[in-house]
C-alpha cells in the first residue's frame, strides 16, 4: 500500500486446455458489502462454503449455507 503496508491476499487460478488464467483475487480490508451482497474482501477458508466459492465451479447457483439440511 501507498503507506508502507503490506496486507493479505488471495489468488485463484484455473487452467484448461493448458492454458493459466487468473480467475478470481481478493485482498483483506474491512470494507462493509453492500446491502444484500456478501462481503468481497478474503474470505475465512476455514468453513467449506468459504473453499468452494474459490474455485470457478463455486456452490452453484442455487446453494446457500443453512442452520439446518
Amino acid at each position: 500500500m501507498d503507506d508502507g503496508i503490506d496486507t493479505a491476499a488471495m489468488n485463484v487460478f484455473t487452467r484448461r486446455d493448458g492454458t493459466i488464467r487468473h480467475f478470481w483475487a481478493a485482498e483483506t480490508g474491512f470494507v462493509p458489502a453492500d446491502p444484500g451482497e456478501d462481503p468481497t474482501t478474503a474470505p475465512d477458508l476455514m468453513v467449506l462454503w468459504n473453499v468452494l466459492d474459490l474455485t470457478p465451479g463455486g456452490r452453484g447457483t442455487d446453494w446457500y449455507p443453512k442452520i439446518s439440511y
